[in-house]
Formats: structure tokens, C-alpha cells, sequence
């Protein structure tokens, strides 16, 4: 599932799923290429929040879709590919 940025001020985005602290960085995944079926993590500055939902200040462009489900699961496969990496 996928949410898109929209608005002025900044997107708010469900607190709990989509926003992963990954190496010290936070921020989200985006779909890359043509078909959107490879994923890259972009760190992101947030802002206010309030209930379950997060306001993301900076690292999103207007428009710009990001996963909403199953981030997790991106964030374990990133971290299994760094640890191939450095072998």
C-alpha cells in the first residue's frame, strides 16, 4: 500500500508502519524505476504529532508516494543486504 505527499505544510503520515529508524536515520521508503517494484529508504526531518499520525517536514516532494505497509519487511531486507555487503 502506498500514501502520496500532498499539501503545503508537510505530510502527516500513520506513525506506526511507514516511518523506520534505520542507522540512526528516520525517514520512509519510496518506489524507484519505471515499474516501482524496487524500493530505496529516504531519511526525512519530522514534525508535530498528535494520536498515530506523523508529520514528515522534509525529505518528500509534493506528490512523492511512499510505502505504507510492509515497510518492515524493506527495512529487514535492506539490513540483510548490508551484512551481505560487508562479507
Amino acid at each position: 500500500m502506498f500514501r502520496q505527499r500532498s499539501g503545503n505544510r508537510g505530510q502527516a503520515l500513520p506513525q506506526v508502519g511507514p516511518i523506520l529508524e534505520i542507522e540512526g536515520k528516520t525517514g520512509v521508503f519510496v518506489p524507484e524505476g519505471e515499474q516501482g517494484h524496487t524500493f530505496a529508504f529516504r531519511p526525512c526531518i519530522l514534525g508535530r504529532h498528535s494520536d498515530n499520525r506523523q508529520e514528515i517536514l522534509s525529505g518528500l516532494s509534493e506528490g512523492e508516494t511512499v510505502v505504507s505497509k510492509d515497510a518492515f519487511m524493506l527495512k529487514s531486507e535492506l539490513i540483510l543486504q548490508n551484512e551481505a555487503d560487508e562479507d
